[in-house]
């Protein structure tokens, strides 16, 4: 007779991201570590990517550990949809500086792309490949702080209102009016690199002379600073414009946004939790020194939406939220604990449970796990956890679709 395993929650250590945009303090006091060198701290991930995989205790990948026995981790049902694999990537983003203005694929232009960039031998590696591997990258982010972003475009007349502030956007505003924003668009990401100098420059020369107050809400405060970051009068980045075309968003604590594919969008500043697909599918189009796929961006990127796509919480209970996107992947749940409560939860789904305290426990019929900072859970489905925490915590449950955890 089998005997079955008592382990069904397995501790795991997240990898950290030190990209130049980060921030120095934020993810370091998450992890318990001090950053005396005052390294950036960009993002901390929790799951099985290749470039920066999670961990276990015993020091092996998440990867290698799941791939040793799929059948103790995962269903029947969950092994033959997602290849044995998990399939969302959950990370902690610190954003002090702006990241780049980008747009990710559909499964089938994924497909595409992945496969005419193999047949005209561009290695994976190469700084110039934009797909990666076949599969779509929908992201769900979560604001742990005021956020800034840019996401998806602007109804036309606040467009052009914004535009016309800006007497050397003028020709601008005015091409957008008489070819429609799809076709302009097409024409602007496709434009060498001369004619963006001779279109913007008159625009960025006026914006550095201008006396621009702090104000986050104006976008001519983050032009400028993309400005002093990203261009030369010899080079200007033709994401500039994105300031002006794209929704300004400020966001408080809790609120979330969803970027399905084709949306174009840029995180400013702030603290966030982001979950996604496993893929590294991003097509560039400004605000950046890596490669930018113009022709890809003004192919790919979507007119029909022209909203901005906020989520919104089914509650399940007086401590638990579901946040639940359209797609298959992932939902997130977040768990507001009070002091010493003991709140239970039957997994259903294979999940990941993370917080940005310190501390917070996990309790099964077999186990109790002291999960700390930096560190995760990977929790299997059919098994019941109580969590606990000696402070009032936010805990992060990510869980496939189909597969939502119920509280009790």
């Amino acid at each position: 007779m089998a005997v079955k395993t008592t382990d069904t929650v397995w501790k795991i250590v997240g990898c950290v991201r030190h990209y130049a945009w980060g921030g120095r303090k934020f993810i370091p006091a998450i992890t318990c570590l001090a950053n005396e060198e005052e390294q950036p701290y960009a993002e901390l991930w929790y799951g099985q990517h290749p470039d920066c995989p999670s961990t276990t205790t015993g020091g092996s990948s998440l990867a290698e550990l799941m791939a040793s026995r799929p059948e103790k981790f995962l269903t029947p049902e969950e092994r033959n949809r997602w290849e044995d694999r998990l399939p969302y990537l959950c990370k902690i983003l610190d954003v002090d500086d702006m990241l780049s203005i980008q747009i990710h694929p559909d499964k089938t232009q994924a497909e595409a792309g992945y496969h005419s960039e193999d047949d005209a031998g561009i290695p994976l590696t190469a700084v110039h490949r934009t797909f990666r591997d076949r599969n779509h990258k929908p992201e769900l982010m979560f604001a742990l702080s005021e956020f800034y972003l840019l996401h998806d475009f602007r109804p036309e007349t606040d467009m052009l209102q914004q535009l016309a502030s800006h007497g050397t956007l003028e020709k601008i505003s005015s091409k957008i009016s008489d070819l429609g924003l799809p076709a302009f668009f097409n024409l602007y990401m496709t434009l060498s690199q001369d004619r963006i100098n001779n279109l913007l420059r008159p625009f960025v020369t006026s914006l550095l002379e201008k006396n621009i107050p702090e104000e986050p809400e104006n976008p001519d405060y983050w032009a400028r600073r993309a400005v002093d970051r990203f261009c030369s009068l010899e080079k200007i980045d033709r994401g500039i414009l994105a300031f002006y075309l794209l929704n300004l968003i400020r966001l408080s604590p809790g609120d979330v946004v969803f970027q399905d594919n084709g949306i174009p969008h840029a995180y400013l500043s702030g603290q966030n939790i982001e979950v996604m697909s496993n893929s590294d599918n991003v097509i560039r189009g400004g605000l950046t020194s890596k490669y930018i796929d113009s022709a890809a961006m003004s192919d790919l990127v979507r007119y029909d939406k022209r909203q901005i796509h906020r989520l919104f919480p089914t509650k399940i209970d007086d401590t638990r939220v579901v946040f639940t996107p359209p797609i298959p992947e992932f939902n997130l749940s977040v768990i507001d604990l009070k002091p010493y409560q003991e709140y239970e939860i039957d997994i259903t789904g294979i999940s990941i449970l993370f917080s940005t305290v310190n501390c917070f426990m996990i309790r099964t019929l077999y186990q109790e796990l002291r999960i700390s900072g930096g560190e995760a859970a990977l929790a299997r489905a059919g098994e019941s956890l109580v969590l606990m925490c000696r402070t009032s915590a936010q805990i992060f449950l990510v869980s496939t679709q189909g597969a939502e955890a119920e509280g009790r």
